[in-house]
């Protein structure tokens, strides 16, 4: 079995916007989940889906990016097994 190793990189900076962006969605879903919706504004349930969503589209668009960032000699080294 081949050594698998990683073929993109991710910057302490990206891991901390999925960190933020994944800590808002939890915090907003456990807002939704745990309150009786007749105690919230009518505008409350649109205001937490709307940013929920967007920070959906956000965490794609940082996974996109971090896609794109493939290490350089991950293809050459790919399949290799340890020394």
């Amino acid at each position: 079995m081949g050594r698998h190793l990683p073929s993109f990189g991710i910057s302490l900076d990206q891991v901390d916007r999925f960190d933020s962006l994944i800590r808002l969605i939890v915090a907003q879903g456990d807002v939704l989940s745990s309150v009786d919706p007749r105690q919230l504004e009518a505008d409350s349930v649109p205001a937490l889906g709307d940013a929920i969503y967007e920070a959906g589209v956000a965490l794609r668009t940082l996974m996109e990016q971090v896609g794109e960032q493939a290490l350089q000699d991950a293809d050459a080294t790919a399949g290799t097994k340890p020394g």
